[in-house]
């Protein structure tokens, strides 16, 4: 069974997101897993998701659902405006993830423990969907256990002299310094709380981003093929 693939992501901040988005629409299309949908989040949150819209639709994967998702705690900047400034931006998006009935649509007909999720921005989205306090968010819960196998978060953990630290009750603690945990008391709940559910919890931290880093000029290759998202 292929893994089913989530991607939260902030398109256009950075090369980053678009980068991985990329990566897993080769594997996608290689048939190595199944990306099941894209959520855009940090404001402007709907730009982004037309960015990653966009993106898809290139590649001809219109099936795959966008959603826009929170701003992420973070305002419009004057400059924002030029990171959308491509060809492929589309205007075909899904409005309703801060309702997030659009995510367990997402997950709720796929096959038990094969949901992956990569956060790979703010986890602002992240703790709405994990946040307690009525039925219906302690069937959501049920269902997030249920499919979700593993989450992966681009962030960072406690440690001390290379060595990681566990709180009282033996679980990995978010560190203030990741940028993606900036909002601490939102990082703290994502991480208990996942770990409280099993979920199987990877973190990559910005170590593991420098050692793998990939060379400037491949930006310089890709525009060289003059496929509108390498330009």
């Amino acid at each position: 069974m292929l893994p089913k693939i989530i991607y939260i992501g902030e398109f256009g901040h950075d090369p980053d997101e678009e980068g991985s988005l990329l990566l897993l629409i080769s594997l996608h299309l290689a048939g190595k897993i199944e990306l099941i949908g894209v959520i855009a989040n940090r404001a402007p949150a709907i730009k982004r998701a037309r960015l990653a819209r966009g993106t898809l639709d290139v590649f001809d994967l219109q099936s795959i659902p966008v959603l826009v998702g929170t701003n992420a705690n973070q305002s419009i900047r004057e400059d924002d405006h030029v990171q959308f400034a491509c060809e492929y931006l589309s205007g075909n998006v899904h409005w309703s993830f801060p309702h997030f009935s659009e995510f367990w649509g997402l997950i709720e007909d796929q096959p038990n423990q094969s949901v992956a999720v990569i956060c790979a921005s703010g986890l602002t989205d992240m703790y709405q969907l994990l946040r307690r306090g009525s039925n219906k968010a302690f069937h959501d819960l049920n269902l997030f256990q249920q499919k979700v196998c593993r989450v992966t978060i681009m962030g960072g953990v406690v440690t001390d002299k290379n060595e990681i630290l566990l709180d009282e009750d033996g679980r990995v603690m978010p560190t203030w310094s990741a940028t993606n945990n900036q909002h601490d008391e939102l990082a703290e709940y994502v991480y208990t709380q996942l770990q409280r559910m099993g979920i199987e919890l990877h973190i990559v931290s910005k170590h593991a981003a420098y050692t793998a880093r990939i060379p400037r000029d491949t930006y310089d290759q890709l525009r060289l093929t003059n496929h509108p998202v390498g330009r």
